[in-house]
């Protein structure tokens, strides 16, 4: 199938001259010039029935456009203008694409107002998707925005830094566990599916990158102070969690019940606990937000 969108090193070069568009290093614009990996990535998002797909960074509209193959509602958040301007351009007889221009985030780790009424408006309260190539600066953030309303995602494909890959997909204990690791798996179950070396974008970063799938599992939502607290434990990682509880809690009879109730030995470290530990912990000790 002839594709509109640039997805080779040929085309991508010759749509960026035409246009006279230098990519930014700031917005993370490294474009994706593998038409076999768009079309696993596409592929990954399982869009089915999905009431539409979130697209952060649509760049030039190679992963667009197979996205709104599957005739599923589109709405991809861009933040160069001279971009939105081509994605219009390129698809303007597309009805099910909602181009958005603007940071797909807004201040305290949230969807911007634009992108989450969009979402609304297309779904109803329905499941969605996400199917990005994320820019890399916004990746950590974005991750938990999306775990906020109208979110989660049903299931989420993104490319991501290989090391964030590694960390998203970290076990309790490992050097690359941390909060990121834990606000993910608190809502999602994650795997890696593809490996995409440098030499596949142009231009070319300076690091490998991985596509990542959020799949969101049935358990209950974390309640809204578990994240501070669980930052404010990785402030002294390496520490007991008895010390560091009862300089929070400011008791330490307090402090051993709610580890023991928890299930966790009195001299463990935060970062050797998984993520229904840590849950169980932050409930025991009264959902103290980080003290």
């Amino acid at each position: 199938m002839t594709s509109r969108a640039p997805d080779t090193p040929k085309s991508v070069s010759a749509c960026l001259r035409t246009l006279g568009f230098s990519p930014l290093k700031r917005f993370g614009q490294n474009f994706l010039i593998d038409p076999q990996t768009l079309d696993r990535i596409a592929a990954l998002g399982e869009l089915g029935d999905a009431a539409a797909v979130l697209e952060v960074g649509p760049g030039l509209g190679a992963l667009t456009e197979r996205l709104l193959r599957t005739g599923i509602p589109v709405i991809a958040s861009e933040i160069d203008r001279g971009l939105v301007r081509h994605l219009n351009s390129t698809f303007a007889d597309e009805p099910h694409l909602t181009v958005i221009e603007g940071d797909a985030l807004a201040p305290g780790n949230v969807l911007a107002p634009m992108v989450a009424e969009a979402l609304i408006e297309r779904t109803h309260g329905k499941a969605w998707h996400v199917v990005a190539n994320l820019p890399y600066n916004i990746t950590s953030p974005l991750l938990v925005a999306l775990m906020a309303p109208p979110g989660p995602p049903r299931r989420s494909v993104v490319m991501v830094q290989r090391e964030v890959g590694d960390v998203l997909k970290a076990h309790a204990g490992d050097e690359s566990w941390s909060t990121l690791s834990i606000a993910v798996q608190s809502r999602f179950a994650v795997t890696k599916a593809i490996d995409v070396p440098s030499s596949r974008f142009f231009p070319r970063p300076d690091v490998d990158s991985s596509v990542m799938v959020l799949a969101a599992h049935d358990k209950p939502a974390v309640h809204p102070t578990f994240l501070p607290f669980v930052r404010k434990l990785f402030q002294a990682r390496r520490k007991s969690l008895r010390g560091i509880l009862t300089k929070g809690l400011g008791d330490a009879r307090l402090a051993v019940a709610a580890l023991e109730q928890a299930g966790i030995p009195l001299e463990e470290r935060p970062d050797r606990i998984p993520v229904e530990a840590l849950i169980l912990l932050h409930r025991a000790a009264g959902h103290p937000s980080g003290w």
